[in-house]
């Protein structure tokens, strides 16, 4: 019953105080409400959507393990492979229910992997992780609805970083006996890109033991042949800089690797990830720049986009290198 009362009240907090917690890291000053209560109070009014298998295993560890969302509509629809953040020592997947409901809901399959972590654990485990769930996925893609010729990823912040490394150095994928000819399409959420030189005690832990740590950069590993990538960040986080998403996208323009880089004037670390919730929709254009992103390269989804969410944001295209129209 308490915790019941503490959701709802948070609830309030977010709504009457949509604009502070879209700008700031969620957690100090938010009444009371800590991050995994926000998270909860959003999660419980999102709609659409079915919970297909919980806790699914793709390996031998009790941490590889899946959640699955499907639409309600009967039919073959495109996947979606979201990896959450939390410091490579943090962070369970039914903490992103929202965003397993939500493309649901937009016609997606979408998986949402646990994977293994610190202090156990280290770099590159997250990478080969993720690479054996895609494995995994295409082999399953059939049971859920989906189509396993259109596979796209999806991570925040550390899973931003997992998914770019995926999507950017081969290695990865072809220990799983697959190529990133797999991958429609990358998107990213707040990227923490620049692991190294190390920022804090958490990096150094994940990245630390390894001869060269900046072969566990992004930028640094980039090479041709993989799928585009869509670059997201707000301007205002304070938990990973802008920077980081900005060095990214030139680097791969100079490479003339496909990539699109859009920054979220004023916005958090943890607000473009709640932009994905049904609160926050028609405040930032998230939602609708993924589903049209993945659209342009081969996503056919079984709904058409909703009128929740907010229409372009701008962007800068690697073709072009001029902002792009948005609203």
């Amino acid at each position: 019953m308490y915790a019941q009362a503490r959701v709802s009240a948070c609830r309030r907090f977010v709504v009457l105080n949509r604009r502070s917690v879209l700008l700031g890291a969620i957690g100090a000053g938010m009444g009371g409400c800590g991050p995994l209560d926000v998270l909860s109070s959003l999660v419980s009014v999102e709609k659409g959507g079915v919970l297909f298998a919980d806790n699914l295993a793709y390996g031998a560890d009790p941490a590889q393990t899946m959640d699955v969302f499907r639409p309600e509509r009967p039919g073959t629809a495109p996947i979606l492979i979201h990896v959450h953040g939390g410091r490579w020592d943090s962070g369970r997947a039914k903490e992103s229910s929202f965003v397993g409901r939500a493309f649901a809901a937009r016609g997606f399959v979408t998986v949402l992997p646990n994977y293994r972590k610190l202090p156990t654990h280290r770099y590159p485990v997250f990478l080969e992780d993720i690479a054996e769930v895609i494995h995994s996925v295409r082999k399953r893609a059939a049971d859920w609805g989906g189509n396993p010729q259109q596979i796209f990823l999806s991570g925040h912040s550390a899973g931003a970083h997992t998914v770019a490394m995926l999507a950017l150095e081969e290695r990865w994928l072809s220990q799983v006996g697959l190529s990133r000819s797999v991958l429609g399409g990358v998107a990213t959420l707040a990227g923490a890109f620049d692991v190294f030189p190390f920022r804090n005690a958490t990096v150094r832990a994940a990245f630390g033991q390894m001869p060269d740590p900046a072969r566990a950069v992004p930028r640094i590993v980039a090479e041709r042949g993989g799928p585009p990538l869509y670059i997201m960040h707000g301007t205002s986080d304070a938990i990973v800089p802008v920077s980081d998403a900005m060095r990214l996208f030139e680097s791969l323009r100079a490479l003339g690797i496909e990539a699109t880089f859009v920054p979220y004037p004023s916005v958090g670390h943890m607000g473009i990830l709640l932009a994905l919730t049904r609160t926050f929709r028609n405040e930032l254009a998230v939602m609708h720049n993924m589903i049209a992103f993945f659209e342009r390269n081969g996503a056919t989804p079984l709904y058409p986009s909703s009128g929740d969410e907010k229409k372009p944001a701008p962007s800068v295209n690697v073709a072009a290198g001029e902002p792009q129209p948005g609203g």
